[in-house]
């Protein structure tokens, strides 16, 4: 696939991300021969927890439970889907809740997964695993109970047994988000109560 055969920057990318805060544009590209394969680029604006924080709805601290993947109705580009993924998050706590949420279970999307012959990269997504203990900034799109992760890669770390936060993966943006590589949980819930004062 050549993928420099068409590229779109679409407004409502651009004015979504912009309204969270979190990233400065994000580019959708995909074949011109087919509508099966689509890479999704973005250009992200580091974010420490204190900015994270003030633009999230909640952080939540959960297990995942279930993963889904669909062909969506985009949010990002006028009359065209997109493959979502939605983590099914049983949520342990919260560790702010601007948002008033109450719900023992949040439905959390992000871009990017396979559906049949569909497939969507995006680079700058978080990856969910089934049963892993997660911590995850959350924003809602809409009136509805669609919520997303905010700041994207810089918005979802797993906590592993040790309570460290952050994969291979996401080491660098547990450096990033929070200033040091070895961030505990107790150490995030901190870090949150400080920036949110």
């Amino acid at each position: 696939m050549n993928l420099t055969e068409k590229c779109v920057l679409t407004g409502g990318a651009v004015a979504l991300s912009v309204s969270v805060g979190m990233v400065y544009g994000t580019f959708f590209l995909d074949s011109a021969h087919s509508d099966t394969s689509v890479i999704v680029s973005s250009i992200m604006i580091p974010r420490d927890v204190g900015e994270l924080s003030l633009n999230s709805d909640a952080v939540i601290v959960g297990v995942v439970d279930d993963i889904a993947v669909n062909r969506e109705r985009s949010i990002f580009r006028a009359g065209e889907h997109d493959v979502v993924t939605t983590a099914t998050v049983r949520v342990d706590r919260y560790l702010s809740n601007y948002g008033g949420l109450d719900a023992q279970v949040v439905k959390v999307k992000a871009l990017g997964g396979t559906v049949g012959d569909h497939t969507m990269v995006a680079e700058g997504s978080p990856d969910f695993e089934l049963g892993s203990k997660v911590v995850v900034f959350i924003y809602r799109f809409g009136k509805g109970d669609d919520y997303w992760v905010a700041g994207e890669a810089q918005g979802k770390f797993i906590v592993n047994e040790n309570d460290t936060l952050g994969t291979e993966r996401e080491r660098p943006f547990v450096s990033s988000v929070f200033g040091k590589d070895d961030v505990t949980l107790s150490e995030l819930e901190s870090q949150i109560d400080s920036a949110v004062k």
